[in-house]
């Protein structure tokens, strides 16, 4: 077993994560952009409409403001300290990815709170044009950090995503809390 755990870890290049509901907590007071504006919100973060637009639809299907829209999407959010500190340090040792299904004001609004451009490679599907869980998103993240689907280990907080890529063999974990995230990378040998 301590033989396989060091093939492992001797194996391991990169870890790459999700952002929002990983790095990132939106503090939505509710799913309802999710549940009411899945269509609208999958257009957005695809890049097929534009922010504005996304949040124009919403505003007038709920008789708020633009600004109010707005706030409501990312005016609360914050950083994760802990999984922040222990990006920096896997940095020390791997390389580090971000693969996010986000629209570009939150996304430019995770970049105001940690720049994770300066940290690694990002594949965003509003910037790209693939969202997880399809495939090529995961092989574009992959060839950006220049690594085999079988050196790295992927983190999300959404189980189906997790699900998809752990069938494709990528060494995957759903994200639950920091201490159940740390056991589970150590559990792939990942040095911490």
């Amino acid at each position: 077993m301590q033989r396989r755990l060091q093939t492992l870890t001797s194996e391991l290049k990169a870890i790459i994560f999700d952002l929002g509901g990983v790095i990132f907590d939106p503090h939505f007071s509710s799913n309802k952009f999710f549940t009411n504006y899945g269509k609208e919100w999958n257009k957005a973060k695809s890049g097929e409409i534009t922010c504005d637009e996304f949040y124009r639809t919403v505003a007038e299907k709920e008789n708020k403001t633009l600004e109010d829209v707005r706030e409501e999407s990312y005016g609360h959010m914050t950083v994760d300290e802990s999984i922040k500190s222990l990006i920096l340090k896997l940095k020390e040792t791997y390389k580090i990815g971000f693969l996010s299904n986000n629209i570009e004001d939150l996304y430019n609004q995770n970049i105001k709170l940690w720049n994770i451009e300066e940290i690694g490679e990002t594949v965003t599907s509003f910037k790209d044009k693939i969202i997880k869980p399809e495939l090529e998103a995961m092989e574009l993240i992959l060839k950006k950090l220049n690594v085999n689907k079988d050196e790295v280990v992927f983190i999300d907080d959404n189980k189906d995503t997790v699900e998809r890529y752990t069938k494709a063999g990528i060494k995957s974990i759903t994200f639950k809390d920091y201490t159940k995230l740390i056991v589970n990378l150590k559990n792939f040998g990942v040095k911490i």
